[in-house]
């Protein structure tokens, strides 16, 4: 028994990506904390993380999955022939809306694509407020159509939406600014 531990433990020491691989990069303790990399890799995330919290909508923070089974003022269409719920809540149609218009802002999606971003978990019917904020490019054959955010809601895109990852955020950043270049740049002729 002793003989395989003292093989396991000088493979270990003879590899050299080991121990960065095994060390979260927002360890605190000892070891790292001169590290200015990693402290500005934690006061990076720490600050995008707060302006998220700050710029997000009141009716996005607001938005419970169980209040259309709670409030009596909300208006459900549950019949028994559609197995989904049609959105009638004022708050849940602008959390839907704001939810469709940052993820159409980093492209075109297929409308099953764009159920699993938004909330595969609730069943609702929300086909009305995606042709509200979305124009659909239908083709023919077997390819599915795609949905792309109306040119005119692109203003309403927040970068630091809370779901975007940093990739997703740099992304729709560029995203946004061409296309506010290509509206100013229309207007001005």
């Amino acid at each position: 028994m002793e003989r395989f531990v003292d093989d396991a433990v000088a493979m270990i020491k003879g590899v050299e990506k080991t121990e960065p691989e095994l060390v979260d990069k927002f360890e605190s303790g000892w070891i790292h904390w001169c590290d200015a990399d990693q402290t500005l890799n934690i006061v990076q995330d720490l600050l995008r993380t707060l302006i998220c919290v700050i710029s997000e909508p009141r009716h996005r923070v607001l938005h419970r999955k169980d209040s259309r089974y709670n409030s009596l003022s909300e208006k459900v269409d549950c019949s028994s022939s559609s197995s989904q719920y049609v959105v009638q809540n004022s708050e849940d149609r602008k959390w839907l809306e704001h939810e469709l218009i940052h993820w159409l802002a980093l492209g075109k999606y297929t409308f099953s694509a764009l159920h699993a971003k938004v909330d595969p978990t609730e069943v609702i019917d929300w086909g009305d407020i995606l042709d509200h904020v979305a124009t659909c490019d239908t083709f023919e054959g077997t390819e599915a159509a795609t949905y792309q955010l109306k040119r005119g809601l692109f203003m309403q895109v927040n970068p630091f939406f809370h779901r975007y990852t940093a990739e997703n955020q740099h992304q729709v950043i560029k995203e946004v600014a061409s296309v506010i270049k290509r509206l100013t740049s229309n207007g001005l002729k």
